[in-house]
């Protein structure tokens, strides 16, 4: 390349700057690879690719083969060892006796059977039917990427991307027997199966639950016949228990010893560290200890203790005496967590400091740029302390500290150099749409984490933990003024749930079923007062069923109505203050198709927040705002990206001479604004894109495609009519703010096109989602009432799909309607639901916004409206639009 651009210096031809322009995309493919390869050699998880971060990658690589590497061993004599077959045999025998059955007695205590809850018939014939090639499919997308490769050499990272060629193939060849789609059908039956001693692994509970209210996963200690016992004692089917013992006992092991592989063994006991199915075999063996335990307290041997008078009893064995444990006056910690019985301050949690600090040290931030200490900060500092900040308020200068330690990682300052801090910490913490980098602060993440206990005790009246909180503190429903009360003896998790509220007096024993009459709907009179006119549009499509027998549930203001950390803190975060019209150009900011670091300088344009000449001057840190290298005035933001000569000139061969006039006499925001949402300036490419990168890299001619870790393609997409004996229904939701203003639309048409029946409905005051949900049920009323028998719904919401694939629970809030759906498609006939990319569902978008001309209420088209003609003309000839779509 160097070569070909010494050529060009001395004269410019098609030939060469062809030449030029191929090699330079060739070199670009080979940095992607070298970055990749260093990547995958690092096993770093949280930097994301396409940043450049190979220097880092490769640092993390020779760091981490440096610490893994062993340089000498003591013996079982107490001798050092350092040659190196020596080294091998030392860890090769402590292995093969740690996996093997010579030093267990071979007399065992005879354990109790039966002991767990028998499965019913429908959950066995669940567990034994045929694997599919969807289980398949799912079970290999829900794999790490770049864990490590199988036999084969490939990781799951290929499959994933290429399962469109090679999807068949694996489906063939593990369809009779697939470990991880095994795990998915054994969740569903494992909560049954534990009692509530075991929060551990089972789906609902959290290992946080037993800190609130400390046998160690020995897995390598597990036998292989017990193993098998206790699966035959859970009651599952003999083709399961053979599946299983397989998975245990079938693999051979190796020990990968400085980067050399040993010699094979095969172990005769223990379960395997990374099988997806070892927690649940764990757990199922450690429930036999819960047995054990039972049958020795029924048979008086074991005495139970009170946690609190009238409360769930817990177990005890003389502990001094009969299990050699000595008291102490300090209880240590449970779980990660210290057993607080003093005043907490900033020392309690001076070792989650510490993590934080020491995981620091180990990174070399001077090779990562600062998207990668972004995605550092955000994916690992702030994780560190989750755990901690799981079940306790941490005091506020330990959160203080951590925000520190947080902030000066990412403007790259350290204890021998203070880089400066160009944006206010409060501003990087809002949001990305809202201007911030969406990094959350301490203590809003651990008010939030901590809502998340508060919240699972209102819902839990079940579960061991719940119990034991409930009794001690004297607490009943949630209109129990218990709740509220922090009396002086009350533990730090209890100070720290912020539970509920207050309610009015005359509103405790209201209920919903109070305000719904049958046939006619809502009867809102008793609170009319109190009702905003919103509030009714709102209800206008929630409808009740069966509300004389149905109980008010809880149910948490998200889309889904379940609890979420996330949406908790968005709560806790959420500014309430209008925004201006240019504040929201920050999500298109994060929407260029660019490399991270160039969407990262954007950002910090947005800010004004470059560090420029005249920033220094106004901060005191220069002498002068003039710009040194034209001398053309002081060095503003706008005069390095836009105002130099140097810049005017590189603009001009860019922006098209229909945007000049106006290009250069805006401001920094309006030109920001301008030109980042814009799409119309450039027909033959995506002109925020073209701006971004030419305002970084000086008019680069080559743009990088890269966004982020999943990759895109263009792909022409629009609506395809039906097979043959088929009609489609295409059904859509719109609504203005989400929740706001909503309406639907769909139509029914055959093989040819031609129109089927059609519909538009004025729902009220809703989201986008219950929109959706009312599209469909009625165009599936509309292709009943035609007389349809075989019908393909298409619907452009990812999420709806899902919900009348696989359906939702009972406490979900929309679960009203996603039974209205269900009522027609239990009927006798036959649909299919798919999702559809929008630019395939025009036909029906365009009657869902047509809807909001029309009066409140459903209305039937048996011929298209004037609205909607061009469209379906379009649709009819195959018209189809541009869309980058995932691979």
């Amino acid at each position: 390349m160097q070569s070909v651009q010494d050529l060009l210096d001395l004269q410019q031809t098609d030939d060469l700057l062809e030449r030029e322009a191929a090699l330079i995309k060739e070199f670009d493919v080979v940095l992607e690879q070298e970055e990749v390869l260093w990547f995958q050699k690092s096993r770093e998880k949280w930097i994301s690719l396409g940043d450049r971060n190979t220097s880092y990658f490769h640092t993390s690589t020779i760091i981490k083969r440096r610490r893994n590497r062993i340089e000498a061993l003591k013996n079982e004599e107490g001798q050092w060892v350092s040659d190196k077959q020596q080294l091998e045999q030392l860890a090769i025998n402590y292995y093969q006796r740690l996996y093997s059955m010579e030093d267990v007695d071979a007399i065992v205590e005879k354990l109790p059977i039966n002991g767990f809850v028998r499965l019913t018939h429908e959950e066995e014939t669940g567990l034994n039917k045929s694997f599919t090639a969807q289980e398949v499919e799912a079970s290999i997308r829900s794999m790490g990427k770049y864990k490590a490769p199988g036999p084969d050499g490939f990781q799951p990272v290929f499959y994933q991307h290429c399962w469109e060629f090679v999807g068949n193939s694996v489906v063939s060849f593990v369809l009779d027997f697939l470990q991880q789609a095994m795990v998915t059908r054994l969740k569903g039956v494992i909560s049954k199966l534990i009692g509530p001693a075991q929060a551990s692994f089972i789906p609902g509970r959290l290992s946080t639950d037993n800190i609130v209210n400390c046998a160690r996963g020995a897995y390598d200690r597990i036998r292989s016949d017990f193993l098998e016992d206790t699966l035959k004692d859970v009651g599952l089917p003999d083709k399961w228990v053979g599946w299983i013992m397989t998975c245990v006992t079938g693999p051979s092991m190796q020990i990968l010893w400085n980067g050399e592989k040993t010699e094979q063994f095969t172990p005769s006991r223990g379960i395997r560290q990374g099988d997806p199915l070892s927690p649940y075999l764990f757990v199922l063996c450690l429930e036999r200890l819960c047995h054990l335990i039972d049958r020795s307290v029924a048979g008086k041997e074991w005495k139970p203790i009170s946690i609190s008078q009238g409360g769930p009893k817990d177990l005890a064995k003389q502990i001094s005496d009969e299990s050699g444990i000595k008291s102490t006056k300090e209880l240590g910690k449970y779980l990660g967590m210290p057993i607080l019985h003093k005043r907490i301050n900033k020392d309690t949690f001076s070792e989650v400091i510490e993590r934080v600090t020491s995981r620091l040290a180990g990174w070399k931030g001077r090779f990562l740029s600062m998207a990668g200490r972004l995605t550092l900060t955000k994916s690992v500092l702030s994780s560190i302390p989750v755990h901690t900040m799981s079940v306790i308020s941490l005091p506020k200068s330990s959160m203080d500290r951590l925000d520190r330690i947080s902030r000066d990682f990412l403007w790259g300052s350290t204890n021998e150099k203070r880089k400066q801090h160009l944006i206010a910490w409060k501003r990087i913490c809002t949001p990305k749409s809202d201007g911030g980098l969406g990094i959350r602060a301490a203590k809003d993440m651990n008010k939030a984490l901590v809502s998340k206990v508060g919240w699972r005790l209102l819902k839990d009246t079940t579960s061991l933990w719940a119990r034991v909180l409930r009794s001690k503190y004297k607490v009943g429903d949630i209109h129990d003024q218990n709740w509220c009360m922090a009396k002086d003896n009350c533990s730090a998790t209890w100070r720290s749930d912020s539970l509920v509220a207050d309610l009015p007096e005359e509103y405790t024993e209201l209920r919903a079923r109070d305000l719904w009459t049958h046939g006619m709907g809502w009867n809102l009179s008793q609170i009319t007062p109190y009702v905003t006119g919103i509030t009714r549009l709102k209800l206008a499509d929630v409808v009740l069923e069966d509300v004389t027998r149905a109980k008010d549930r809880l149910s948490w203001g998200s889309a889904d109505g379940e609890f979420t950390v996330k949406s908790a803190h968005a709560f806790l975060t959420c500014d309430e203050t209008p925004k201006q019209r240019m504040d929201c150009f920050f999500k298109k900011i994060w929407q260029v198709v660019a490399p991270e670091r160039v969407r990262l300088f954007l950002w910090i344009v947005a800010n004004q927040a470059v560090m420029t000449n005249m920033e220094r001057y106004r901060r005191h840190l220069g002498d002068s705002a003039l710009y040194q290298i034209c001398r053309g005035g002081d060095e503003s933001i706008l005069h390095i990206l836009r105002d130099c000569p140097a810049m005017v000139g590189i603009w001009r061969r860019i922006v098209p001479a229909r945007r000049l006039g106006g290009f250069f006499s805006q401001s920094i925001l309006e030109w920001l604004y301008g030109n980042l949402c814009d799409e119309n300036i450039m027909v033959e490419s995506q002109w925020a894109t073209v701006f971004a990168m030419a305002e970084v890299t000086q008019a680069h001619s080559s743009i990088s495609g890269d966004t982020g870790s999943v990759m895109r393609v263009e792909r022409l997409i629009g609506w395809v009519a039906p097979t043959d004996g088929w009609l489609k229904l295409n059904t859509d939701g719109a609504s203005h703010g989400n929740p706001g203003l909503a309406t639907a639309g769909g139509l029914l048409r055959d093989d040819s096109g031609n129109w089927g029946g059609g519909f538009a409905a004025n729902l009220g005051y809703c989201s986008a989602l219950v929109a959706e949900l009312w599209g469909v049920y009625y165009g599936l009323f509309i292709a009943w009432e035609r007389r349809a028998m075989r019908v393909e719904v298409e619907v452009d919401f990812q999420i709806v799909v899902g919900f009348l694939k696989k359906g939702i629970s009972d406490s979900h809030p929309l679960s009203f309607l996603v039974r209205l759906c269900y009522g027609f498609l239990s009927k006798d006939w036959i649909v299919r639901i798919n999702h559809v990319y929008r630019e395939a569902n025009r036909l029906a978008d365009g009657l869902a916004n047509y809807a909001f001309s029309l009066p409140l209420g459903f209305h039937m088209f048996d011929l298209p409206s004037d609205c909607v003609n061009s469209t379906m003309l379009e649709d009819v000839s195959g018209s189809t639009r541009p869309r980058n779509v995932r691979l």
